[in-house]
């Protein structure tokens, strides 16, 4: 088997999908938009090739820009049958070590199951029927190669019917914007708000980089997001109190929710319904119909908020990452493209 990463003019090829032929054509022009988003590079996507250079299976690599480096796996299709496993190693090994090659650090994989996949309005891309079949064995191959799962989460959508929940009072708080702020103060707010947080993703981060440290490089990476700096509010009491903090942006998939939160000392009072309802009205203002989020399985607490504010369970989300500079393949590679 034969791997290799393509060139711009081999997207039809590449986005040939033997199980849904009618959909090919949806995926070569997602992936064309990436490319032109900076979201995703030729060298970026990967192909293996059977003996007779038939391709058998790809896979293509994501990242926010501007980053110069990938950071998670996008697309990732092989056949699942009883050889899935060698096609797979040999795939995701040659294509990781070909990366780590040019400086890539690290790379996530967010595996996302529609839990009505039969919904058009909880679908995000038509390819999602993919996964339905195959989840149990995309797990075992991206272990086996040395992945580590790190998060089970769940995904929410929040859609603008006429029976959808109207937002609660946000005039029990005062809200002030990043642009008023400035970021150092939403930054040590962010570390107060991640303090004890049921988030398995960002406890690890924290115990890695310490508080201060996660925190900066969690609004390094919220600022690469879609957004306008005074979406971003800090909440506080009447006693000037910090009780919290709402990020709404956007990113390729469309509006979401991406980072709210209470401080510990004032969890247990409601104002979590609050921060949600200010950061649904902030899209809903910008014309936004359908806005997503996703919270930790474990943190029940705001899952239950979620669904008081009118958010519907729409997936769920096993996320896996692997550090690349002490990666080392764990079976023999295929033979890389020159």
């Amino acid at each position: 088997m034969r791997v290799r990463s393509i060139t711009r003019d081999e997207v039809e090829s590449f986005a040939a999908i033997e199980q849904l032929p009618a959909q090919s054509r949806e995926l070569a022009q997602y992936v064309r938009e990436s490319w032109k988003r900076g979201e995703g590079r030729p060298e970026w996507c990967f192909v293996i090739e059977d003996e007779q250079r038939r391709i058998i299976g790809r896979i293509a690599y994501w990242a926010l820009p501007p980053s110069e480096q990938p950071e998670q796996i996008d697309l990732l299709e092989i056949p699942w049958d009883e050889g899935y496993l060698d096609v797979g190693r040999c795939l995701l090994s040659t294509s990781l070590e070909m990366l780590r090659a040019k400086g890539a650090r690290s790379i996530s994989y967010n595996v996302v199951v529609p839990l009505n996949p039969d919904s058009p309005v909880h679908r995000t891309y038509v390819w999602d029927d993919l996964v339905k079949g195959t989840l149990s064995k995309r797990c075992t191959l991206l272990e086996s190669v040395g992945f580590s799962r790190i998060r089970d989460g769940l995904r929410f959508q929040w859609t603008d019917t006429p029976s959808a929940p109207r937002t609660a009072r946000v005039d029990v708080l005062k809200f002030l914007g990043l642009p008023e702020v400035g970021d150092e103060r939403f930054i040590d707010a962010m570390r107060r708000v991640s303090e004890n947080t049921l988030d398995r993703n960002f406890r690890r981060e924290q115990l890695e980089l310490g508080g201060e440290r996660s925190a900066r490089e969690h609004f390094r990476r919220l600022k690469r997001l879609t957004h306008k700096p005074e979406w971003w509010q800090l909440a506080f009491e009447g006693d000037g109190e910090l009780v919290g903090l709402v990020v709404p942006a956007a990113n390729d998939g469309g509006p979401i929710i991406a980072y709210v939160g209470v401080v510990p000392g004032r969890r247990g009072r409601g104002h979590i319904d609050t921060l949600l309802a200010w950061g649904t009205s902030v899209l809903r203002s910008e014309g936004a119909r359908r806005i997503r989020a996703d919270t930790d399985v474990a943190n029940t607490p705001m899952v239950a908020a979620f669904e008081r504010a009118g958010y519907e369970r729409f997936a769920k989300r096993l996320d896996y990452s692997m550090e690349l500079p002490d990666y080392r393949p764990t079976i023999a590679q295929g033979r890389l493209a020159r």
